[in-house]
């Protein structure tokens, strides 16, 4: 067909189909987006550490997405969530830890709170107030890995991989824990915690030595409570204990080498015992007196009646067989006849017969024979107990045990076949005794014939008044100084007065445990 002349020439156009898998490049751009957000989110799962649940029996300073859980002070994760339990009688603590920390969850790994803590033994976690309060945990040595966990309420003492030694002492009464332990007046260990045993009876103190000091800990290694001021008044003297300045406050245990072990020492002799193995139970002594005395062995109840007071003495007071100790008092009574309105004091007394018995051996051939039999043939010798006075100073007296050739023979009386008779002990009175020696000096002087030796006599009389004088202020010291006079009222005062101040003490201690941010803000 003829195209007209007036007619432009355009080319004649081909339609094509597109085909429909063909990429536009304007798709790129999110493709590319939806890549790069995958990958971070494999990177972000790959990357997340385990998730932990830790109950405790409150939040207190607490706040999810902000509190950290440290490991030797390195942030090593962070709580998530705070819940309650289904029981509502602990909270749950939902935590996240770093991936490196997946190893340390095991079986006895231990979490706790800390939190700024003001007490006795110790001040920790003052940084808590302002960064506040943080959850701190300590790795175990289990391989038994563990998701759920029981907080404890308390820091431990000792954390895990401290060289050392932990043992057990029984005692009367409990010891704070965090107490330090002394070894010579060094600190070389501290009280893990204190329980009270099944029957209620003692209680079991854990103690946990640091090594190289652990090593001094023996079989026969003595403990004893090393707590404040110990003050005592018996017949020797007035005697203040305390191990350091430290303990005034802190209490704590020391502990030395038994007496065998420390006498073959001082001797230079090789007599190192076995040492205490791992979780070794040791006696807590109340004193060093009592914890390095030598072993008595069983003891022996005897009775001594004495028909005079018994004034100043007491309980625990001692009981010498010539100066050497031989046992002690245990009860103090009071007869009454009837018939005759007299009044007996009767006195308990416990004896250890071992002692004597080791110096009867030494060198005698003489057969045993029992207890009862030796005190027999004793008592017929001429033994006999006695009232003395230890002291002026404290008036406080012991039973002395002593053969009196010209004491008059006794039949004892079979219905207290352990009796030991006793001596009056007038003669034992140094102011009555001295008095005496002057009343009979003065009869003699009476009857001399002054105009011979006047000068001398004047002197005697002289020398006499001044004795007399001396008498009465030994007396006044003697009522001042004793069980019922006004200085001992003073002194117990004094003690009661130190036992206040240690009170005020702790509760100063307790009251900034409960309000640490006091030392910031001041009191509310």
């Amino acid at each position: 067909m003829a195209r007209p002349p007036d007619e432009p020439d355009f080319p004649e156009a081909v339609a094509t189909r597109r085909s429909r898998w063909r990429l536009q490049l304007v798709w790129l751009v999110p493709l590319v987006a939806v890549l790069i957000g995958g990958w971070l989110a494999v990177r972000a799962i790959m990357a997340r550490g385990p998730i932990v649940t830790i109950t405790f029996r409150d939040a207190a300073g607490l706040v999810a997405g902000k509190t950290k859980i440290r490991y030797r002070e390195v942030d090593v994760g962070e709580v998530r969530d705070i819940g309650v339990s289904p029981d509502r009688s602990t909270v749950v603590i939902t935590a996240e830890l770093k991936r490196e920390a997946v190893t340390w969850l095991v079986d006895d790994t231990h979490f706790w709170v800390v939190r700024a803590r003001v007490a006795a033994a110790e001040v920790s976690g003052l940084e808590t107030l302002l960064s506040g309060a943080y959850i701190g945990f300590d790795v175990g040595a289990s391989k038994r890995p563990r998701r759920h966990f029981k907080g404890m309420e308390q820091v431990p003492v000792v954390s895990s991989g401290t060289q050392g030694r932990t043992f057990v002492a029984r005692a009367a009464r409990a010891i704070g824990a965090g107490s330090p332990i002394y070894f010579r007046h060094m600190q070389v260990g501290q009280v893990t915690k204190s329980d009270l045993e099944a029957d209620g009876r003692q209680v079991s103190v854990g103690m946990f030595v640091r090594a190289p000091f652990d090593r001094f800990v023996t079989t026969t290694t003595r403990f004893w409570e090393a707590s404040g001021i110990r003050a005592s008044l018996d017949a020797n003297a007035v005697k203040v204990e305390a191990e350091s300045l430290v303990t005034l406050l802190l209490g704590g245990i020391a502990f030395e080498p038994g007496p065998d072990e420390a006498q073959g020492d001082a001797q230079g002799e090789a007599q190192q015992a076995a040492a205490a193995p791992p979780g070794h139970q040791f006696v807590l002594y109340r004193s060093r007196g009592e914890a390095m005395k030598r072993p008595d062995g069983p003891g022996e109840e005897y009775t001594l009646v004495f028909h005079e007071s018994a004034r100043g003495l007491s309980v625990g007071a001692a009981v010498e067989f010539r100066g050497l100790p031989f046992g002690e008092v245990t009860r103090i009574g009071l007869d009454y006849d009837p018939v005759t309105y007299e009044f007996a004091t009767p006195v308990d007394v416990r004896i250890y017969p071992d002692r004597l018995r080791e110096r009867l051996r030494r060198g005698s051939d003489a057969p045993l024979e029992s207890t009862d039999a030796r005190m027999r043939r004793l008592v017929e010798h001429g033994m006999r107990a006695q009232l003395r006075t230890g002291s002026l100073l404290t008036g406080q007296r012991f039973v002395a045990v002593d053969f009196f050739p010209g004491a008059p023979r006794v039949k004892l009386d079979p219905r207290r076949p352990r009796e030991i008779p006793t001596i009056a002990s007038g003669g034992d009175d140094l102011q009555a005794s001295v008095a005496g020696v002057v009343r009979k000096i003065d009869q003699k002087l009476d009857g001399l014939p002054l105009e011979e030796v006047g000068p001398l006599v004047g002197d005697a009389r002289q020398v006499m008044s001044r004795a007399k004088a001396a008498l009465s202020s030994v007396d006044a010291a003697v009522n001042q100084f004793g069980p019922s006079s006004a200085r001992q009222a003073d002194l117990e005062d004094v003690l009661q007065q130190i036992a206040r101040a240690a009170r005020s003490v702790r509760a100063l201690a307790d009251s900034l445990e409960r309000h640490p941010e006091s030392l910031l803000r001041g009191r509310p």
